[in-house]
């Protein structure tokens, strides 16, 4: 019975930790960009 309620929180977590990585690679992706502009922003500056 112990055993049972802990497969099904193990394949709730499973189905978290799927989504989890693909939410934060986009954020993450949307910080990178963001990095990017400001660094070519300040290239353009120094010129």
């Amino acid at each position: 019975m112990h055993n049972n309620a802990n497969t099904n929180f193990t394949k709730a977590n499973l189905v978290r930790q799927c989504k989890e990585p693909y939410e934060e690679a986009e954020r993450l992706i949307k910080q990178i960009e963001k990095i990017e502009s400001l660094i070519y922003q300040s290239k353009e500056v120094k010129k």
